[in-house]
């Protein structure tokens, strides 16, 4: 706003006139909180919020009552341009390690494998099967079997008798 001003701490003020020079020095009355002080004119600077003053209010001498005020008439026009720019933006990544121990609790499982030698003939194949929480896989191998038998074709008697 064109009568808006703030100082060095942030206060904010108004600016309500502009009084003659006083001793060849041009004053801005600024009405803040409730009271008016005086203003150095030449002190004032111009910031994007209005004015800007680079010393605090409350370090300034109060505004005379009687003191005779000129306000001056202003015309401010705004004219409005963009112009492209290239920004820039540089990013870093930095990787922070630490060690830490963590109890973590965990279940495990342990697998018993038992082999057991059957060495029976069978029949037919047996799939595998459990015996409770057991499976049990089974295992074959062909075996080629040749076999020697003992066979009685005939027999030959011979009977001893005495003459």
């Amino acid at each position: 706003m064109p009568n808006d001003i703030f100082d060095k701490d942030g206060s904010y003020g108004r600016i309500v006139a502009h009084a003659p020079p006083n001793g060849g020095e041009e004053r801005l009355t600024v009405e803040v909180d409730g009271r008016r002080v005086l203003v150095p004119a030449n002190a004032v600077k111009r910031s994007r919020r209005g004015y800007f003053l680079p010393m605090r209010f409350k370090d300034l001498a109060p505004a005379p009552e009687t003191e005779s005020i000129v306000v001056p008439v202003m015309e401010e026009r705004l004219r409005v341009e963009t112009q492209p720019y290239e920004e820039k933006v540089t990013v870093e990544k930095r990787v922070q390690t630490r060690d830490e121990w963590v109890e973590v609790p965990t279940v495990g499982e342990e697998i018993a494998i038992e082999r057991v030698a059957v060495n029976r003939e069978v029949d037919t194949p047996v799939d595998a099967h459990y015996e409770g929480e057991t499976l049990v896989i089974p295992l074959f191998e062909e075996e080629v079997v040749t076999r020697k038998r003992l066979v009685l074709r005939e027999e030959i008697r011979i009977t001893k008798r005495r003459v």
